[in-house]
């Protein structure tokens, strides 16, 4: 049974994944809402941040998702309980009142999944068209199962009830299907083991200021910059879409992806600016023998082990 799933679920996301139709909506749409947050200028870049999660540390729109998930779900529990129990101890009132609360957080996870939409790549905005369309639908049927009761039409917002949760729960496998499978809202850094020992990578006097160097320690890209008089060294993949942090430009104590315009802190890899909600892996440096030596900087240590001083009488060192 579980391999017969997991074709058929494969075989459904292949065939919506080749889809070229969807991109004549969601082409525009994803222009559309560059263009708005653009518009805005800082505070249309601020308002993406927030509804991206930047501040969160995670995904908002993932977590917004909980709330209509869990309380739809409820209201069908409820609604269950008031067919097999009893009609008289409220649990038709507190079905439509979890309704309520799962119609605003959907609102809520549309707005935040709007914002997401404008970073996925062709294949993922066709599974994610599909998966707002599905949640549209959710929430239209919920909605009118809320007004039917209000109306006094209890038997026909518990079928619309139904009917909208099985919709929802087809577009929370796409949901996943984008996460699990396509990976978005997932670092795209190279979180790979750490070497043990230092790793020579480059001479000190091959990094230019300003000028990101890629290198490669243990198969894993690094990205060096040379900045004030330090050298930094981060993972080269940006953790939002795995875009090349090399090609990127150094703004202030920051680098900034050549994609999508995050921002980095050079000292410890954290997100000054996003979409990015994901900090970049560090590696801790050395200089000897006029080589420039990395390794991975543990979790947890002190910001000061993610840059070494250029010692004295290095290239480019006051």
């Amino acid at each position: 049974m579980r391999k017969l799933m997991s074709r058929f679920w494969d075989r459904i996301f292949g065939t919506v994944e080749r889809q070229e139709w969807l991109d004549r909506v969601g082409d525009p749409l994803e222009a559309a809402l560059k263009k708005t947050f653009d518009a805005g200028g800082p505070v249309g870049k601020k308002a993406g941040d927030f509804l991206h999660g930047t501040w969160f540390g995670h995904p908002l729109h993932a977590a917004l998702t909980d709330v209509p998930v869990g309380a739809w779900t409820t209201a069908l529990v409820l609604d269950v309980l008031d067919d097999t129990i009893s009609r008289r101890r409220g649990y038709s009132t507190a079905a439509r009142h979890a309704l309520a609360v799962g119609i605003g957080g959907a609102v809520a996870a549309a707005v935040t999944g709007l914002a997401d939409f404008q970073h996925l790549s062709a294949r993922q905005r066709r599974i994610g068209l599909t998966h707002a369309m599905l949640n549209t639908s959710a929430l239209v049927l919920m909605t009118s199962s809320y007004m039917a009761r209000r109306r006094g039409n209890i038997d026909t917002g518990k079928a619309l009830t139904r009917l909208g949760w099985a919709v929802m729960a087809m577009a929370a496998h796409f949901g996943g299907h984008l996460v699990y499978q396509q990976r978005v809202g997932v670092t795209k850094a190279d979180e790979r083991g750490r070497p043990g020992e230092f790793v020579p990578v480059l001479p000190v006097g091959e990094l230019r200021e300003d000028d990101p160097r890629r290198v490669i320690v243990d198969d894993v890209r690094v990205v060096l910059i040379r900045h004030a008089e330090r050298i930094y060294a981060l993972g080269e993949e940006c953790s939002h879409m795995g875009g090349p942090l090399a090609e990127g430009q150094i703004v202030g104590d920051s680098i900034k992806c050549p994609w999508h315009g995050s921002h980095f802190a050079l000292a410890d890899g954290r997100v000054e600016q996003g979409p990015a909600i994901h900090a970049q892996p560090c590696f801790e440096i050395r200089i000897r023998e006029g080589q420039i030596e990395l390794r991975r900087a543990e979790r947890g240590r002190e910001l000061p082990a993610y840059a070494s001083a250029l010692p004295a009488g290095a290239p480019g060192a006051s």
